[in-house]
């Protein structure tokens, strides 16, 4: 059962016509995710698309949204496109969630008629490119806190090559190799970035999360002057240089060397000192943490009050 529609103002939808879970800020592309509001007490913090082409995916229930004459309704699993600033209205089902990703009209450079095409059926999510957009959403989503701002740039502009391949594709124009295979690369980079702690992560299962075959992986990456087991092994010696420096001097190298996705010590020291000239310990004593507990140590403390004291001495 539906709920109510919810009616554009003259200053769009307002911020009470659904209830924003999440929200991140690539710049030019926004990544939202949202839920049907099921009181007057919830939500208010809803941001009207404008003038921004909004791919929705819906996670659970189901929406109905009206441009001019026609309405498209969108059930769990799938996608529908739209340049929100013609829609007039939407409702949805209290059960209703929902990821999408909103970027600047401009940026398809789509014409009207184009736009219209697109609007007007709501697409499977099971595979291929709509799939691709969904898991790298909730991906970026997820991992929100750890984008840096050139890992952030890389996201928005893969999401911009991703809807432009998806819209070619669907018009039957002819995608470029070089935006093909930039997709393919960003979507398998990113997925490396996200697992590379997992030790059993191989070529194999990039391919996989990339959703091409390991064979096409590979070309990609070729054609870019890389190789998939070497950029899994740069992320994981990324993650290590990070983890030695913030880790405490007393960590062990082993700890390290598994929470960094290596099989064995052995290798991770190996790889270590043929990428910086320097064993793990080394890098640390002259990149990590001080060995502050050392410094903090009072000898022969036998109490609280004696403690106290002795740390109040230090210089």
């Amino acid at each position: 059962m539906f709920l109510p529609f919810v009616e554009r103002t003259t200053s769009g939808f307002l911020p009470t016509s659904a209830t924003v879970v999440q929200h991140l800020d690539l710049g030019t592309v926004h990544i939202t995710r949202t839920q049907a509001r099921r009181s007057r007490a919830e939500g208010g913090d809803y941001r009207d698309p404008g003038d921004a082409l909004v791919w929705a995916f819906v996670l659970r229930g189901r929406v109905s949204v009206r441009q001019s004459r026609h309405v498209l309704d969108t059930d769990v699993g799938a996608m529908s496109v739209k340049h929100f600033r013609r829609a007039t209205s939407f409702q949805y089902t209290p059960d209703f969630q929902a990821l999408s990703i909103r970027m600047e009209a401009e940026s398809l450079g789509l014409r009207p008629r184009a736009l219209d095409a697109l609007s007007s059926m709501a697409f499977p999510v099971g595979g291929g490119v709509p799939r691709m957009l969904w898991s790298m959403a909730g991906n970026a989503l997820q991992h929100a806190s750890d984008l840096t701002p050139a890992t952030a740039g890389a996201v928005a502009r893969s999401a911009v090559d991703f809807t432009a391949a998806f819209v070619d594709d669907f018009l039957g124009r002819l995608t470029p190799t070089e935006v093909e295979r930039r997709n393919v690369v960003a979507l398998a980079l990113r997925h490396i970035d996200v697992y590379a702690a997992d030790a059993r992560l191989t070529p194999a299962k990039v391919a996989d999360g990339a959703h091409v075959s390991l064979r096409s992986l590979q070309k990609a990456f070729r054609a870019e002057s890389r190789s998939v087991a070497t950029s899994i092994l740069e992320a994981r010696l990324a993650r290590a240089t990070r983890l030695l420096a913030d880790s405490a001097p007393s960590t062990p190298i082993e700890q390290i060397a598994e929470r960094s996705g290596f099989s064995s010590p052995a290798r991770f020291s190996r790889a270590f000192r043929e990428r910086y000239a320097t064993t793990p310990s080394d890098w640390r004593r002259e990149h990590g943490l001080p060995d502050l507990a050392a410094d903090l140590t009072v000898p022969h403390a036998r109490s609280p009050q004696q403690l106290i004291d002795g740390v109040r001495t230090l210089p």
